[in-house]
This record gives C-alpha cells, structure tokens and sequence, in this order.
C-alpha cells in the first residue's frame, strides 16, 4: 500500500501540488513537467557555489562571483526616462562599499533589510573606487544553503519559485520512498536510498553529497535498463520456443 500511494503521488498532475495551479501548470508543461514525478526529476542543471565568497575590493571585473555583504541603507527608487523603475542598494564588506542596482524588481529590493547580511550572486561592474552589481541574485546569508540549484526556466517561473515547488514536492511523497535498486545491491555499491539522494541532487548540503547523489541516480538508470533489456530477452525467448 505504501509504494502504491508513492507512485500515485508521483504520477499526479502537477496542477494539484500546493502552489502550482492552472496558470503556474501551464509554465511547467513548456518545460515538460506534467506530473509531481516529472518535477522531482527535472534535475538542476547548474549549481551556485556559495561556500567561498570574495572580498568586494577583490572581486573580479565582469566575471560571476558571490559576495557576502550587509546592506547599509534602504533601497533608493528611481524611474528612468523610458518608464523602467531603477532600485539602488547601498551595501559594502569590511574591504569596500557596493551599490546594487535592480532594474523593476521592487520586492527583492525591499525585502533587502539594512543591518542584515546578504549573499550577491552576479557580477561586478563600475570602478575600482565605486564597484556595482547589476541585478544579482540575492540570499540572506543566515539562511541560504551553500550550493543553490538553478532549474531550467521559462519566461514568468523564477528560479525562486522553482526551488520552492521541489522543495513543495518533496516533502508531501508519502513515505518510505519505495526503492527500486534492492537494499542489498546499494550497499554493495555504496549508494544512498532514493530519497537521500532526491533530498540531495535538489539541495546538496556539500559537493560530496552532490556526488554521491548524482551517481546513484546514474546507477539506478542503468539498472532499470538492464533489467527492462534482460526482461525484453526473456519475452522473445519464450515467443520463439518451440510447444
């Protein structure tokens, strides 16, 4: 009973899941997600490693770094001639100021609170005096896990809301997670159950972990084919057998 509640969870259409409904479905479908299943394998393709950030003063020009600031005043509006609204954030680092700029994104600059300490993820323009980051991703630094996943998107699904539908996804699969590669088969190969590694291919702790994850998931499609190959063979031998 419980592996029939998984795979009927699994096989349920996403428009069901808490924060998806008709609109939201419809922007997964162009991603081919139809099902919770089809969720919890769109895989990240990319992760953001957060666990090293750089000094502001040391940042590298126009190249992808993460920096952990503080923000140091509220959020400055400002609309441009062409009717976009302009966001600037003051924050700096024990080494330098920055000013970051966000162009219409007006909840992100004023969830940005002064006094707390955030993780930019972008890249860093201006000068070596007056150095800026335009339009980074942002992570409260207390709270953000060191590696971030970065989903395949479409136009109106952030990567935000992404995470947060796996993370949704997750934790409603009926548990135990039934397993297909058998208890003794990942302890010879030293793989995880499928629910670490789910747990983990979404939200590393670590690179390790990361790892480890990948390479049961590889393993488990390989075994599935086997055995999907080894069953094929059988069929075509008992059709060709003699009475």
């Amino acid at each position: 009973m419980e592996a029939e509640a998984f795979w009927q969870y699994w096989q349920r259409e996403v428009c069901y899941l808490k924060g998806v409904g008709p609109a939201r479905a419809k922007l997964l479908q162009k991603l081919g997600i139809a099902t919770v299943g089809d969720l919890l394998t769109c895989y990240p393709r990319e992760y953001l490693d957060l666990s090293r950030p750089v000094a502001v003063a040391a940042a590298p020009f126009d190249e992808k770094c993460c920096l952990r600031v503080r923000v140091t005043a509220p959020a400055v509006e400002r609309r441009l001639p062409d009717g976009r609204r302009l966001f600037t954030l003051p924050a700096a680092d024990d080494t330098a100021p920055l000013r970051v700029v966000f162009f219409g994104a007006r909840y992100t600059a004023a969830a940005c609170k002064p006094g707390r300490y955030y993780l930019l993820y972008g890249r860093v323009g201006g000068s070596l005096t007056n150095r800026e980051m335009l339009s980074p991703l942002v992570f409260e630094a207390a709270e953000a896990p060191l590696f971030q996943p970065v989903y395949p998107l479409t136009a109106g699904l952030t990567n935000r809301r992404m995470s947060g539908l796996v993370q949704t996804a997750l934790a409603g699969c009926p548990r135990p997670l039934p397993d297909p590669i058998p208890e003794e088969i990942r302890r010879e190969n030293a793989l995880p159950p499928l629910e670490e590694a789910l747990q983990a291919v979404h939200f590393p702790p670590n690179e390790a972990e990361l790892l480890r994850a990948r390479r049961r998931l590889a393993f488990e499609e390989l075994f599935t084919l086997q055995l999907a190959l080894r069953r094929l063979k059988l069929r075509r031998a008992r059709a060709a057998a003699g009475p």
